[in-house]
């Protein structure tokens, strides 16, 4: 009998042992944080915009200038703000990401279903931004950005936010869409069309082949090359 007693208590304890290790593995995975990107800074800590220098226009943090290029090759990818450079949903497998000599990277190509999702600082404004898709969904969420390029070979790409210079969208399938601070007359336009459908602001261009040039003296262009599928560039001023 006490033999028998003492083999239940031996079986007993390995099973509390066992359960342990497993909350306690459970615990370490929930409380995983983001992984950070390590970064060089954009530009020399030494060096500041000519702008700012020469008083004619708004100084940059010369930290948070930098260049940002992302593309999907097959998935989603969303661009939000956060306090840093960082993959903030999905895996190391998903997506590869750097930062170098002030460009940020990010590159998808994965068979999940959710979006990775990866965060820029809230603060930062990129020189150049750069945008492709060759099958995936690309969303960039509330970024400031000098100059935009996007080239959507397939798939769908979206962006929000404010554009100081020039935006140049080449789109060859699926649907490209750019939700804009301002109003239509900040920018002048180049656009031009196959088989494809292109609305700015409250203008449309569509047809079998067609190009329309729109000059509001300004010193900001759009221009817009779409192939077949459909271009919006839409305004958050009337």
């Amino acid at each position: 009998m006490n033999k028998l007693t003492n083999i239940l208590l031996v079986l007993l304890l390995i099973a509390v042992i066992f359960l342990g290790g497993a909350v306690f593995l459970l615990w370490q995975k929930e409380s995983a944080p983001t992984i950070p990107v390590s970064s060089q800074s954009a530009t020399s800590q030494s060096s500041t915009s000519h702008a700012a220098q020469s008083g004619t226009g708004p100084a940059e943090n010369t930290d948070q200038a930098a260049e940002l290029s992302c593309s999907v090759q097959l998935g989603a990818l969303r661009i939000v703000q956060g306090e840093e450079f960082a993959l903030q949903d999905g895996n190391e497998s998903d997506c590869q990401i750097s930062c170098e000599n002030g460009i940020y990277t990010v590159s998808v190509n994965t068979t999940r279903s959710a979006p990775v999702v990866v965060s820029v600082p809230k603060d930062a404004f990129f020189q150049q931004a750069t945008f492709t898709t060759w099958g995936g969904a690309l969303t960039a969420e509330n970024l400031a950005v000098r100059d935009l390029h996007t080239t959507c070979e397939k798939g769908a790409i979206q962006f929000s936010g404010r554009v100081d210079g020039t935006i140049e969208l080449d789109h060859q399938q699926g649907a490209t869409t750019l939700q804009l601070e301002g109003n239509q007359a900040d920018f002048n336009y180049q656009v031009s069309y196959q088989l494809g459908h292109v609305q700015i602001g409250v203008q449309t261009f569509a047809g079998v082949k067609g190009s329309h040039s729109i000059d509001n003296g300004s010193g900001k262009t759009i221009h817009a090359n779409c192939a077949m599928g459909s271009v919006r560039v839409l305004f958050s001023q009337a």
